[in-house]
């Protein structure tokens, strides 16, 4: 179900340690993540041999994927109030997460019947994987600032951002779980 080009991208990412200095790495990393994932919506065609039990095991998946994500991007932003040192593991936390999000993602689209629901849930994976990216630059430029200056403020506009689209995600596999 999950082409070879995604999981390589994936296994690229979670053989990798993110430390202090890896943003700009974290955010090139995000956006190659990007390129596969728009290859995976471009080339949906429907047409599934899925079980009932398999297609609820991979939508559960992601949606366990995409509450650990939420989880892991919140204590990266949360430790951008700190020295760099403390942001560390939360940006490793979250790139691995978001890696595993996206390598579901593409399960959960190649598993559905219906193209326009696969490509939906595409868009919405491609709206928080970039809203992810900016969050990354922003707070790259908030880390030990008080919480007063411009890029932090900056950071928890992205952050809330990030937040709502991770909702929208939550609600539409919520829905899709139920049977639409």
């Amino acid at each position: 179900m999950v082409s070879p080009a995604v999981s390589r991208s994936v296994m690229a990412i979670l053989s990798k340690t993110y430390g202090t200095q890896d943003f700009d790495g974290a955010r090139e990393d995000v956006e190659r993540l990007l390129t596969q994932l728009k290859m995976t919506v471009e080339g949906l065609q429907g047409q599934t041999t899925c079980s009932d039990k398999q297609w609820q095991a991979v939508l559960q998946d992601l949606q366990l994927q995409t509450k650990e994500f939420v989880s892991d991007a919140k204590r990266l932003v949360a430790s951008t109030s700190g020295p760099r040192e403390l942001a560390a593991e939360p940006l490793h936390a979250a790139m691995h997460s978001l890696a595993r999000l996206l390598l579901h993602s593409q399960a959960v689209m190649t598993a559905m019947r219906s193209v326009h629901h696969a490509q939906h849930v595409g868009f919405q994976v491609i709206k928080v994987t970039t809203a992810f990216k900016s969050t990354l630059a922003a707070g790259d430029a908030a880390v030990a600032k008080p919480r007063n200056d411009p890029h932090v403020i900056y950071l928890m506009r992205q952050a809330q951002y990030l937040a709502g689209l991770l909702s929208t995600l939550l609600t539409t596999l919520t829905t899709l779980q139920q049977g639409l």
